[in-house]
């Protein structure tokens, strides 16, 4: 059952990208390193979207959340006030798009700034080199006609066809692409309501990156969860295996092929 399962997850994988090399396999030997790695990147987009959801101005005023995080708004306000002081006598709407990208360049730092690396287990330290490499700088989902492309060195490449002979764990990849397609699928379906306008706005715009980041740090823990069990000092634990094998195949079901077959 394990072995199916596992075959299952290897059919999704190459359907969604064929980039560097699969780090997670049936039988991988206990690697303190790649799982340091795979739980430094569920932490740090389990930070990012902690910063999105605290200044979600829908938890303003409200004690409870179900997930936990309460509204801060301080980038929010900071970016309101910024946006209205560069152009006091913009419509309320151009305020809102102004501050969204306000917004974008304060939480990116705020996040970078704060974030520190997560205590790993057997004391091992992340290898960057497996996340990202020289000049990947992410992906984006273009606003006009909800393509998705990479941004390396500041200059767009097609997902597609980009990082085919790359030594970075494909995981990665997969993970940032299906990010980019929450994000197309909420652009496409604005576009034919005619609501783009409205989803440029910074309250939109928290609330669409929420998404993104959700899918994003589910993905990421079921990654590192079956690392885990793989690492673990008793035989490895099946039936958790299973568990997140199953989340992974949810998660990446769905989403369309990275790299041209």
């Amino acid at each position: 059952m394990l072995q199916l399962l596992f075959l299952c997850l290897a059919a999704l994988m190459v359907k969604t990208a064929l980039a560097g090399p699969a780090c997670i396999k049936e039988k991988n030997p206990c690697d303190p390193t790649l799982l340091c790695t795979f739980k430094t990147e569920w932490q740090s987009k389990a930070h990012l979207y902690a910063y999105y959801a605290s200044n979600d101005v829908r938890r303003k005023g409200k004690k409870r959340t179900h997930d936990g995080i309460r509204w801060n708004g301080a980038l929010y306000e900071a970016a309101m006030a910024e946006a209205r002081a560069m152009n006091p006598n913009a419509s309320a709407t151009e305020i809102k798009q102004k501050a969204a990208s306000i917004f974008q360049e304060k939480i990116r730092q705020a996040a970078y700034d704060s974030f520190v690396n997560p205590p790993c287990e057997l004391g091992a330290q992340p290898d960057l080199s497996r996340i990202t490499k020289k000049g990947y700088m992410g992906m984006y989902t273009l606003s006009k006609d909800c393509s998705i492309w990479v941004n390396h060195y500041a200059a767009p490449i097609d997902p597609k066809v980009y990082g085919k002979t790359d030594t970075v764990c494909e995981e990665f990849y997969n993970k940032d692409y299906a990010h980019e397609q929450v994000h197309q699928k909420i652009c496409q379906k604005a576009k034919k309501r005619g609501e783009t306008e409205h989803r440029d706005t910074i309250n939109e715009m928290i609330r669409e990156e929420m998404k993104s980041y959700r899918h994003s740090m589910k993905l990421s823990e079921a990654y590192y969860r079956i690392l885990l069990s793989q690492c673990s000092n008793r035989l490895p634990n099946n039936e958790n295996i299973r568990k997140q094998l199953r989340n992974v195949s949810r998660l990446l079901k769905g989403y369309e092929t990275r790299i041209s077959q």
